[in-house]
């Protein structure tokens, strides 16, 4: 209607800005309300959609934390398996020269049966760290082989009685 009685006057309106205007307090409270409800329903909008996001971080958290367990524990049973594999392997090859070792030393020897295996369980002494030996029961005179840090024996004569005496101060002792 406004905009027919503007034109009689040959008027255009192409803005109205209002300054001041009075409402029944009903009316006011009401927008305010819908204002309030409006923001209200925003914020939770807003608040719906940051929970979403949080889930989703959540899940892809997750998903990156079991992908780097895995990876771990594929890692370190590749570790183990190789390790293992290397070891074994080293053992072997370790066994294969000892045997050739052996059988060179005893064909150079000359020695056979239990000479030879003599020989080899004296040889396998060199990889006991703490090794000693006894031996000489039958003579008079048992000789006892004490490994030093260096890998070598010190070689002395010992005496059975020696020992016996030894053993008896030591068990008067406790």
């Amino acid at each position: 209607h406004g905009d027919i009685a503007m034109r009689k006057t040959y008027a255009e309106c192409w803005g109205l800005q209002l300054m001041v205007i009075e409402l029944p307090s009903m009316f006011e409270d009401s927008i305010v309300r819908t204002q309030v409800m409006k923001q209200m329903l925003d914020l939770r909008t807003f608040e719906q959609h940051a929970t979403q996001i949080r889930a989703r971080t959540q899940v892809i958290a997750a998903e990156f934390d079991r992908k780097v367990t895995v990876m771990k524990a594929y890692g370190h049973s590749n570790y183990t398996l190789k390790t293992k594999r290397a070891t074994a392997e080293a053992k072997n090859n370790t066994l294969h020269i000892e045997a050739r070792m052996l059988s060179t030393a005893t064909r150079m020897l000359n020695v056979h049966g239990q000479e030879a295996l003599d020989y080899a369980r004296f040889i396998s002494l060199k990889q006991m760290p703490q090794a000693d030996v006894l031996y000489g029961f039958s003579s008079a005179e048992p000789v006892y082989l004490h490994k030093q840090a260096s890998d070598h024996y010190d070689v002395a004569p010992r005496h059975l009685a020696e020992d016996e005496q030894a053993e008896s101060l030591h068990s008067s002792e406790l």
